[in-house]
């Protein structure tokens, strides 16, 4: 992990995942992250949000959602989104989610929420125009997570 092989690093912050060390987990799953590793991404974002750090934990979620297989972030971002009320947010990151086809697993979530957003789409009376538009979300990327 230290001559920066993200995939070492995530096998480390999944170890102290499994211990329930989210602080530690962090700090790996991070360094795989800036390596483009959209799990790890993902992951911390997870651990961050356990460790109540909501905007590191968006992030980390926004810069695994930019990388080419970061489905998962992506609906992480959609979830926060929706949570929060913000349907047209959520909508355009849950349609990136579903864009990104993530061929690891046939995920069950993925082929739900290539169904649901469509519903949501139409339910709040989002146009069309709503994804030519850049999205408005507070969200920062720091130099470090």
């Amino acid at each position: 992990c230290r001559d920066g092989g993200d995939s070492s690093c995530k096998v480390i912050g999944d170890f102290y995942k499994i211990k329930k060390q989210d602080f530690l987990a962090t700090k790996y799953y991070a360094k795989s992250c800036k390596n483009k590793n959209d799990i790890s991404c993902f992951e911390n974002g997870l651990a961050l949000e356990r460790l109540k750090r909501p905007q590191k934990a968006l992030d980390s979620y926004y810069y695994g959602c930019l990388l080419s297989n970061g489905g998962l972030s992506c609906e992480a971002l959609g979830d926060f989104l929706s949570h929060n009320k913000d349907w047209a947010g959520a909508a355009i990151f849950y349609k990136k989610s579903c864009d990104k086809k993530i061929l690891m697993l046939a995920l069950k979530w993925q082929e739900q929420l290539c169904i649901i957003y469509p519903i949501l789409i139409k339910k709040k009376n989002i146009t069309k125009n709503t994804f030519r538009k850049p999205v408005m979300v507070m969200i920062f990327i720091h130099a470090t997570f």
